[in-house]
């Protein structure tokens, strides 16, 4: 997947999300990992999630010469050690413990960090402090150096949107679930399928 966005990329820094353990089991995996992201997905950087505890793999990938993209808060990777409730409030640490993430991924070398549910007012205040650019997955505005659209929060391509449609530039998991409703329902009554100039009798 990552292959197929570096080849369509013109100026995009591409960054390679490295999928849950791995990077956990060890360091010399996670080195082995994030090189692969390089060399065969011609990724330009890595990213990773976790605080503190996560600041000597990422030394180690950077001092390896790979590009290192910080992901803290509350991380998708981790949501069922949260609780398996993303909207958790009390999932997300105090603000000294995201304090200490924030800086020791920046000390670890991490040439950007990615924010998820972390206060507004304190990713503010950290992206005046850190000495490397804050993103924030979430609503722009929110004192970060940038924001990350996630594609299927952003335009309602998720299956709960059906019923609680908040998506703030759908919802368009009801066209699709429409779609695709009244393709099963045409194939089921065997009528032609037409796509474009293609057509196709199914039955």
């Amino acid at each position: 997947l990552t292959r197929s966005v570096s080849r369509a990329a013109k100026r995009a820094v591409v960054v390679g999300d490295m999928p849950f353990l791995s990077y956990q089991i060890s360091t010399e995996q996670a080195i082995a990992n994030a090189g692969r992201f390089m060399k065969e997905a011609r990724a330009d950087a890595v990213k990773l999630e976790g605080g503190e505890d996560l600041a000597p793999t990422i030394r180690a990938i950077v001092r390896a010469g790979i590009p290192v993209m910080g992901h803290m808060g509350l991380t998708p990777q981790m949501m069922l050690a949260h609780g398996g409730d993303f909207r958790n409030e009390n999932a997300v640490a105090d603000a000294d413990q995201i304090r200490r993430d924030a800086f020791a991924l920046q000390d670890a070398g991490a040439f950007a960090i990615l924010f998820t549910r972390v206060p507004v007012a304190l990713a503010a205040q950290l992206t005046r402090e850190l000495r490397v650019p804050t993103l924030a997955a979430g609503p722009p505005g929110d004192g970060c150096d940038g924001t990350v659209c996630v594609i299927h929060n952003s335009f309602g391509m998720r299956v709960e949107e059906l019923d609680d449609r908040k998506a703030p530039y759908g919802p368009m998991a009801v066209p699709i679930y429409e779609t695709a409703k009244k393709f099963c329902d045409d194939v089921r009554a065997g009528k032609a399928v037409r796509s474009g100039r293609d057509a196709a009798s199914v039955g």
